[in-house]
């Protein structure tokens, strides 16, 4: 069975919408946490300046096959959610049947 993974990118200036991104296997922090930790690093030292939630959506998507953009309803059975503050440039993610939450890293 699959170990599916939610990652929402979102900021603190007043826009509530999240953007989604969904991966299907590896969804635990030894999986696609540390490939989106690699991923997230490297574009840090790629991008200086303010890019939207958006265009860090496409360059993961773009950085790995395994992630894709998809809406909060298509993928509600995900089993570990990451948290990508765009503003604060900040990730954690929660374990959902397990009670774990965590900082992952900063980029």
């Amino acid at each position: 069975m699959s170990t599916r993974a939610n990652i929402f990118i979102l900021n603190d200036y007043g826009d509530d919408e999240k953007v989604v991104i969904y991966h299907h296997c590896d969804g635990y922090p030894e999986g696609v946490g540390k490939v989106l930790t690699r991923i997230l690093h490297k574009f840090s030292t790629e991008n200086h300046s303010t890019v939207s939630k958006e265009q860090l959506a496409n360059y993961i998507c773009s950085s790995d096959k395994g992630f894709r953009i998809t809406t909060p309803c298509m993928a509600g059975d995900a089993e570990y959610i990451y948290e990508i503050n765009l503003s604060k440039r900040r990730v954690e993610w929660e374990g959902l049947y397990f009670g774990e939450q965590e900082w992952l890293c900063d980029f």
